[in-house]
């Protein structure tokens, strides 16, 4: 792989900060804005992005959840490289979209009723 590839993964990020100030928001203050359920899942020595920035981010959330990869690949965890890291983001992200969507009715998260509808009726 290219290594500038992660050069311009790392300005990319940095465009993307909601909460750098620019806009009268810490980072702090805009996850504590948020109001819809929100799965935050980490691995265990992920350089790119920490558990422990990952753990107090879904700390600020109202609606916050953690969840940990039990997985020895880092960042590469929520990829397919192993059977068993795949399995297990299916399971939780499909488990938070049914919960989430009951919760919330559906419209609170989904824009699109067809969309609930689909998710709800896929994981029966």
């Amino acid at each position: 792989m290219d290594p500038r590839y992660w050069i311009w993964q790392t300005f990319a990020y940095d465009a993307h900060e909601l909460g750098d100030g620019t806009k009268g928001f810490t980072t702090e203050q805009f996850l504590q804005s948020i109001q819809i359920p929100v799965l935050i899942l980490g691995a265990p020595d992920d350089l790119y992005n920490p558990t422990e920035e990952a753990r107090n981010s879904a700390m600020l959330l109202s609606k916050g959840r953690y969840l940990e990869i039990q997985s020895f690949l880092g960042h590469a965890a929520a990829s397919e490289r192993r059977a068993e890291d795949a399995q297990f983001l299916n399971r939780e992200i499909s488990n938070f979209l049914v919960h989430s969507s009951k919760l919330n009715n559906c419209g609170d998260i989904f824009s699109s009723a067809h969309l609930c509808k689909y998710l709800i009726d896929w994981n029966k």
